[in-house]
């Protein structure tokens, strides 16, 4: 067995990456066209193609970066960051223009 899985239960891990997965799509959201910071997310976009992805373009490019950040910030293990990758393909293969 994992180490990672001896001191948490799988719900537990899965819980977590969940509540990863919708910090980093909140996130994401926040950049979209009419939200807080629309402008930021334009002028990064153009001027910062490669940044953007992981800072705040692409839920999946994000999520290993901004997972990580979270999963120390408040002990997580760090199998939930896979776990909320999974999570956001999901969501990115399920929306509409994908």
């Amino acid at each position: 067995m994992i180490d990672v899985l001896q001191d948490y239960h799988i719900i537990e891990i899965i819980a977590f990456g969940f509540v990863i997965s919708m910090i980093i799509n909140a996130i994401n959201v926040c950049f979209w066209e009419g939200h807080i910071f629309e402008k930021i997310g334009t002028y990064m976009e153009v001027n910062y193609p490669t940044l953007w992805k992981p800072i705040a373009g692409c839920i999946i490019c994000m999520t290993p970066w901004h997972g990580a950040l979270i999963c120390w910030l408040f002990g997580w293990p760090w199998f939930a960051v896979i776990v909320a990758m999974g999570i956001n393909v999901i969501i990115v293969k399920w929306t509409p223009e994908n």
